[in-house]
């Protein structure tokens, strides 16, 4: 027998975890999380980047049963324990700062989130450039959480940023550019702005049009998506 600390073992953990998560029954992996991590703390000890990697793993499928402070606590600890093994900037300190964050703004406290996703962003920034998809990812994060704040003024340059940089990787059909789309116009409607949301709405479904065709599926989810927005 390999062991619970085989590396195989616990990718084999990792992926049965995921599949669970992605038919609903993501409990099912919990006790198997908790065997493997208790000797992954014996053994290679429990600041290990394998020890934390899993811990990391566990707090992800403890969010996604709906044990959201037990997931947060997981999260600080991982973050901390890579701050002082890692150190602030490297990408799986920020990956955890990343996790930290989302956990925090699903608990409604986006202002504990936003400084958490602006240090993400900016990290990103200096280490991959501005136009990086994990930079994109990281900077969609901030300006959904200025907007979940009321920050909308913040956050509209973010997203405009987001869409056109997106727009300029993936081209103006790709699905990423169509939920920057979606973000944009929402915000928009949210600051009152009905006419230039209605317009960009409109323009984007037009060339999604273009391109597919009325008809394709891609275009009428897009089209659901982005005249939702609309409704009172």
């Amino acid at each position: 027998a390999l062991g619970l600390t085989d590396p195989f073992t616990v990718r084999c953990l990792q992926s049965y975890a995921s599949l669970a998560r992605g038919v609903g029954r993501a409990a099912d992996a919990n006790p198997l999380f908790d065997r493997t991590i208790a000797a992954m703390e014996e053994d290679p000890g429990p600041d290990h980047a394998a020890t934390l990697a899993m811990l990391r793993h566990y707090g992800l499928q403890l969010r996604a049963v709906g044990c959201g402070l037990e997931a947060e606590a997981i999260f600080v600890h991982v973050l901390q324990r890579r701050e002082v093994a890692l150190g602030p900037d490297d990408t799986r300190t920020l990956q955890s700062a990343s996790d930290l964050a989302d956990q925090v703004a699903l608990r409604g406290a986006g202002l504990e989130a936003e400084p958490l996703y602006r240090r993400v962003y900016l990290s990103r920034v200096g280490a991959l450039g501005p136009t990086h998809r994990r930079t994109m990812r990281a900077l969609n994060g901030l300006a959904t959480c200025l907007a979940s704040i009321g920050r909308h003024g913040d956050a509209e340059p973010l997203y405009r940023l987001a869409l056109s940089e997106t727009k300029k990787r993936l081209g103006p059909t790709h699905p990423h550019t169509m939920a920057a789309v979606h973000s944009l116009t929402h915000l928009l409607k949210a600051l009152g702005r009905f006419p230039e949301a209605e317009q960009l709405a409109v323009s984007a479904l037009h060339t999604l049009e273009w391109s597919n065709g009325a008809r394709d599926e891609a275009t009428i989810q897009a089209k659901l998506r982005l005249l939702g927005n609309f409704q009172t």
